[in-house]
């Protein structure tokens, strides 16, 4: 059983002017019966009489589709590519970071290897000689 709308309710469901609908009727788009001065539209032929115009511009719009396709493609591969080279140089960045930290403990560790090994009074005279140069005092 089919549902007739109002040319007013007709433009309501899909969202378009009363004009619209009616050069839709008038060039034959869309069947619709004049009862009592009122259009009476089948629900069922407006909505394919519009999905039809929706294919149709996105039929149209292909080519300007694909070619936005493409440009975004080409756009992802330059930034995939950009990102791997980020990632390879942090890595690179990292390791090297590493490095210099593994080769300043080893340094420390060497420091504190030979400050340990300063005997007592060797340190003590160090000591008394700087102090002497500093305030010009015996000790």
């Amino acid at each position: 059983m089919s549902i007739f709308v109002s040319l007013s309710q007709a433009s309501k469901l899909v969202k378009k002017s009363k004009s619209t609908i009616f050069s839709y009727i008038k060039s034959g788009k869309l069947r619709a019966e004049l009862k009592d001065s009122v259009y009476q539209i089948d629900v069922d032929d407006l909505h394919r009489a519009f999905a039809a115009e929706r294919t149709e511009r996105t039929l149209n719009r292909t080519p300007e589709l694909a070619q936005d396709t493409a440009i975004l493609r080409e756009r992802l591969a330059s930034e995939t590519s950009l990102r791997l080279q980020i990632e390879s140089e942090r890595d690179y960045l990292r390791d090297e970071l590493q490095n210099e930290r593994a080769e300043r403990r080893s340094a420390t560790n060497k420091i504190s290897l030979l400050e340990t090994q300063i005997t007592p009074h060797h340190a003590q005279k160090e000591t008394s000689l700087l102090y002497l140069k500093l305030f010009k005092k015996h000790v």
